[in-house]
């Protein structure tokens, strides 16, 4: 499902990319990422595996607005030195299982987290100085 959205997102923000002025950005990532993890001795064995997904959103309003015509869109805010406000949310989620076994007893331990937060953040260019 979040790879969907996604895919979606990216279609509209793309097709609407052109060379002009602009207001705001909107961002979009997600990161999905497996793991395992094992170890081994004469007498001992853990194996520790995990998955991570995570989704970022985040939208900048360029108080001003923006141009891109000093150099590429990547780089606008830095040549034009514009001022803006970033706003973000994020989600991810983990689960991990982990296994470790002993000549004589077997530990299993598994486990789900989930974390949600937002960011906020901006800057105020001057003639000389920015803060």
């Amino acid at each position: 499902m979040k790879k969907t959205l996604f895919l979606i997102a990216s279609a509209i923000v793309c097709g609407s990319a052109s060379a002009d002025e602009f207001d705001f950005e909107l961002s979009l990532d997600f990161d999905a990422v497996d793991r395992t993890r094992s170890f081994s001795s004469d007498f001992l064995r853990q194996v520790t595996e995990g998955n991570t997904q995570e989704l970022d959103v985040s939208f900048r309003w360029y108080i001003d607005g923006l141009s891109d015509e000093r150099g590429p869109r990547g780089v606008a805010a830095f040549t034009n030195r514009a001022s803006f406000v970033d706003f973000g949310l994020f989600q991810a989620n983990t689960s991990a299982d982990f296994v470790q076994i002993t000549d004589d007893q077997t530990f299993n331990v598994s486990g789900t987290t989930d974390t949600d937060g937002f960011s906020l953040s901006g800057r105020h260019v001057f003639e000389n100085w920015f803060v």
